[in-house]
């Protein structure tokens, strides 16, 4: 097993300053944006569970994310026809990440936060009137069905940068772990902007 200290051993600068803010991840999704600013919903790319963190210089990137899991499911299309079975998927896979973005080509970084729950049930009428289409018959009473209860813990940053090598525009979507609390994220966010020279003086990169 590979420390996430040993995938970066090596690969930052003798002259950065790493930071203290660390943000953990659930995935990062890349977003192309298109010349009239709108960004395009399918991803360029999707990046597995990691860590993202911070140098003066740079917001890195680190996926160190191990797959394992198995799976039981039924024969299904021609190999249902030949005979009935299941197929079992075994799977053990590690991927080791590392995605640099230089924090001059950081434009803009937002932060979205939504939790809380909704409830809903559906109320039914019973009529026991023999002939329900009268006009005064009325249902005797009201058959409530079973409570459900959806709850939501949705964390995200946004950053707007120009992906290098190409400086290609794009819009990178972290979707924070939903353990991460309200003042992580905006210590994460706040440090990230003093150290962009983009935000911090308002002006594109040349």
């Amino acid at each position: 097993y590979l420390s996430d200290e040993d995938l970066l051993s090596g690969l930052m600068f003798h002259w950065e300053q790493p930071q203290s803010m660390v943000v953990e991840y659930e995935a990062m999704s890349i977003h192309e944006v298109e010349a009239g600013g709108e960004v395009v919903c399918d991803a360029l790319e999707v990046l597995p569970p990691g860590r993202a963190l911070l140098t003066d210089k740079r917001l890195l990137f680190l996926s160190n994310h191990a797959d394992v899991s198995t799976s039981l499911r039924p024969l299904t299309g021609a190999m249902r026809h030949r005979q009935n079975g299941f197929q079992v998927k075994s799977v053990d896979q590690q991927t080791q990440l590392y995605f640099p973005v230089p924090l001059s080509k950081l434009l803009q970084v937002t932060f979205r936060i939504h939790t809380g729950s909704e409830a809903s049930s559906v109320v039914r009428a019973q009529d026991t009137c023999c002939t329900p289409c009268l006009p005064w018959c009325f249902p005797r009473f009201w058959k409530t069905s079973r409570r459900r209860v959806q709850h939501t813990n949705n964390r995200m940053i946004k950053l707007a940068v120009l992906l290098p090598p190409w400086d290609r525009r794009a819009e990178l979507h972290i979707a924070v772990q939903p353990s991460a609390s309200l003042h992580t994220i905006k210590e994460f966010v706040a440090t990230l902007q003093s150290l962009s020279f983009n935000i911090v003086h308002g002006m594109p990169p040349a």
